[in-house]
C-alpha cells in the first residue's frame, strides 16, 4: 500500500459567526508579519476591539460570517478527489481553527511522513504565504515530518487559464455595444513591502499582465489595490479611487476581477459587491459586474493538482 501523501491548504480563515469577529481580528493584528509594530501583540486586543464593530457590519451583510473556511474545505475535498488514491488534503487556517498544528497532527494520524504545503495565495507575500508557512514549518518540525513547500503559482498556466476562463465568460455576457473596462483588483499592501524585498507586488503585476494576454487584445484594463487600512501609504492606484476616475472619464461598464483572491469572502462579497459597487454607481458607472472567485472551479482544482504532482516530482 503506498505511503499516504498529506496536503495542507493554507489560508487566513475567517470568523464563522459575528461573535468570532473580535477574536479573529485579535489573532490577525498580533501577527508581526502583518503588523510589525513595536509591542504589536500588546496592542492587538485594543486594535481588535476598535475595529470589531465596523468589521462586524461587513460580515453581517454577507450572512453573519465568512464563507472562506467552508470554501477552502471544499477546495481540499475537490483536490483530494482529483489526485486520487493515496492523496489526502485538508485546510489549515492561520487566524482561526483548525490551525497548522492541528493539520500536522492529522497528517501524523494518517501515517504520512511528509506534508505538502499548498498556500491559497497565488502570489507570494510575507503577510500571507510566509506567515502560514512559518507556523506549518514549526509544527512539522516538532513532529519530525518533512515539509515540501509550494510557495506560489502567480504565473502558472493552469491557474491563469482558469482565471481567464471566468473573465472571458463574463465579458461575453455584456451587450454588444457595451465595452467594459476590466478592473483587476488585488489585496493591497503597504508601499514598504516591495521596498523591503517582498515579492507580492511584482508577482501581482505579472499575473495581471499574463491574464490580460489571454483576453481580447482591445480589452481596456487596469490593475488596482483594495482593502487598505491604517495611516501608512499603500500600493496604488486604490480601487476605491480608480472607479470614480473611470466614471468621470466616461466609462459606463466595469468588470471587476478579484485578482489575488481564490475564494469569495468579505473582500469580494462585501467590499467589491457592496461598497465598491456603490462607489461605482455614484460615479456614473451604470453596469458594474464582478467575476466570481475561482472557489472550487474544476479547472482551478485541476491546476492545483498539477502543481502538487510537479512539486512531488522534484522531490523524487
Amino acid at each position: 500500500m503506498p505511503e499516504p501523501v498529506a496536503i495542507v491548504l493554507l489560508a487566513m480563515g475567517g470568523p464563522d459567526r459575528l461573535e468570532a469577529v473580535e477574536p479573529f481580528l485579535r489573532n490577525l493584528f498580533a501577527d508581526p508579519l502583518i503588523f510589525p509594530l513595536p509591542g504589536g501583540r500588546l496592542l492587538a486586543p485594543w486594535i481588535a476591539r476598535r475595529r470589531a464593530r465596523q468589521v462586524s457590519t461587513y460580515y453581517d451583510r454577507i450572512g453573519g460570517g465568512s464563507p472562506l473556511n467552508a470554501t477552502t474545505r471544499r477546495q481540499a475535498e475537490a483536490l483530494q478527489a482529483a489526485l486520487g488514491e493515496g492523496f489526502f488534503a485538508r485546510a489549515a487556517f492561520r487566524y482561526w481553527g483548525p490551525d497548522e498544528p492541528e493539520a500536522v497532527r492529522w497528517a501524523v494520524a494518517l501515517g504520512a511522513r511528509q506534508v505538502i504545503a499548498l498556500p491559497m495565495y497565488p502570489q507570494y507575500c510575507r503577510a500571507t504565504t510566509l506567515s502560514s508557512l512559518v507556523e506549518l514549518r514549526r509544527a512539522a518540525g516538532a513532529a519530525g515530518m518533512t515539509l515540501i513547500e509550494i510557495d506560489g503559482y502567480h504565473d502558472d498556466p493552469g491557474y491563469l487559464d482558469a482565471l481567464a476562463a471566468g473573465v472571458l465568460a463574463a465579458l461575453a455576457a455584456f451587450d454588444g455595444e457595451a465595452r467594459p473596462h476590466v478592473v483587476m483588483s488585488a489585496h493591497g499592501v503597504p508601499k514598504s513591502f516591495p521596498r523591503k524585498g517582498d515579492l507580492y507586488v511584482a508577482q501581482v503585476e505579472v499575473t495581471a499582465r499574463l491574464l490580460a494576454e489571454r483576453l481580447p487584445p482591445t480589452t481596456p484594463w487596469t490593475l488596482a489595490y483594495q482593502s487598505r487600512v491604517g495611516p501608512v501609504r499603500w500600493m496604488q492606484p486604490y480601487t476605491d479611487e480608480l472607479l470614480p476616475r473611470l466614471g468621470r472619464s466616461g466609462v459606463r461598464a466595469v468588470l471587476m476581477v478579484p485578482l489575488s483572491f481564490v475564494a469569495d469572502h468579505v473582500e469580494t462579497l462585501d467590499e467589491m459587491d457592496i461598497r465598491l459597487r456603490r462607489i461605482a454607481l455614484d460615479s456614473g458607472i451604470t453596469d458594474f459586474r464582478r467575476v466570481a472567485a475561482l472557489n472550487d472551479d474544476p479547472a482551478f482544482i485541476a491546476a492545483l493538482a498539477a502543481l502538487v504532482r510537479r512539486r512531488m516530482a522534484t522531490e523524487a
